[in-house]
């Protein structure tokens, strides 16, 4: 929170746009502010501080009970997987640490405060619960998290999905009462999800051409398909577009995935660990998926079938395994090195402060994106 400068990734937009939903008159000529807002949960819930702070202080409000939420689901999952919550804080050193050092898509989780912060905390939480599979609570934690953000908490539902299906594939059977409280967590996650999916399907359904277009985009499948493709390949392409990742950030991912495999003998008292691989691993399939669709020549244009692959690209299916992944190893290596580490609290305690203060020193930020100018239209 405190490396990020303000306003940070994210920042001018949604709260922008959340002072907007509350006071509809400021900068009502706005053509960004007056058009569809897919995350008014956001706007309606975090952006309320707008109502009576200015835009920076709504920014740290927000960081700050944005932070609180992934405390708690971070602490929350890591209790659960070691039983010791003091193994939170240097499991998140490294997860952190690994995760800056390479970055896929560039999906960060610390910094600004945005839609997709409370969908991540929200989405941790699901895949705690999920451990235990207590369905009702993964439920609402699902559907909190695809309120907040569509694309992030689809991706979290569709791993959980993934790795149960897995484990169901390989004999883990239904305790009693256990397929009741299933169904009971899907109508859950469908109703608490409704405000997300209907802001997402909003987005989706066509809206029409005006009429001063020129005619080669007239026709709506065709704009369409033409703002896809802006997306994909142009503007958002380091998000979105696998050809554009770098071949460090690609083998970085393919050195976590190895080193994921190899810990797995050596960090046994991982509890559960058994149903928290698959669900990260269905991540891992997600992207290599994503790869081979995206895969070809560039521009995006000269690739068979690049209509529907930039239809399926713009849906972030990397986000999710930028994260979960690094999570996953950080989790395991301290696990492992949490054997050999010496008993004396004072010097854990100091070895991880040097860590979190390198973390914070090494993290990149994007203030050279705003200019004096910037600023002060911020302002």
């Amino acid at each position: 929170m405190i490396a990020s400068p303000i306003p940070g990734a994210g920042e001018p937009y949604y709260l922008a746009m959340a002072k907007h939903t509350w006071a509809p008159d400021w900068c009502a000529r706005d053509l960004l502010l007056g058009s569809l807002n897919t995350h008014y949960v956001f706007s309606y819930t975090f952006g309320l501080t707008t109502k009576w702070l200015g835009l920076t202080a709504s920014a740290i409000a927000g960081r700050s009970v944005g932070l609180l939420l992934l405390s708690f689901s971070w602490v929350s999952l890591v209790k659960r997987l070691t039983t010791n919550p003091l193994h939170a804080v240097p499991a998140l050193v490294l997860f952190l640490s690994l995760h800056q050092f390479q970055s896929l898509s560039g999906e960060w989780l610390v910094g600004g405060i945005e839609g997709k912060v409370p969908s991540w905390a929200f989405g941790l939480l699901a895949i705690r619960f999920a451990l235990d599979r207590s369905w009702v609570r993964v439920g609402t934690m699902l559907g909190l998290a695809v309120s907040f953000h569509p694309v992030v908490g689809g991706w979290v539902t569709l791993a959980i999905v993934g790795g149960w299906l897995s484990n169901r594939c390989f004999g883990e059977r239904f305790a009693q009462g256990e397929a009741g409280r299933l169904v009971a967590g899907v109508l859950l996650s469908i109703l608490l999800a409704a405000p997300g999916l209907v802001a997402a399907a909003a987005a989706l359904r066509p809206t029409g051409v005006p009429a001063n277009l020129a005619e080669d985009v007239r026709d709506e499948t065709h704009l369409q398909n033409k703002a896809n493709y802006i997306q994909v390949f142009g503007r958002l392409k380091h998000h979105l577009d696998p050809m554009e990742f770098g071949r460090n950030s690609w083998l970085w991912y393919g050195v976590m995935v190895t080193a994921s495999l190899a810990l797995l003998p050596f960090a046994p008292e991982l509890k559960s660990s058994n149903r928290l691989i698959p669900i990260v691993a269905t991540g891992v399939i997600f992207a290599f998926i994503s790869l081979l669709i995206g895969w070809g020549p560039r521009p995006g244009r000269d690739m068979a079938g690049y209509i529907w692959k930039a239809q399926f690209l713009k849906l972030y299916p990397f986000r999710y395994i930028d994260l979960m992944l690094p999570a996953l190893v950080g989790i395991q290596l301290t696990a492992v090195l949490s054997k050999f580490a010496p008993q004396r609290l004072g010097l854990r305690v100091a070895l991880t402060t040097i860590g979190g203060l390198t973390v914070v020193a090494t993290a990149p930020t994007n203030s050279a994106a705003y200019t004096a100018t910037n600023r002060t239209d911020w302002q």
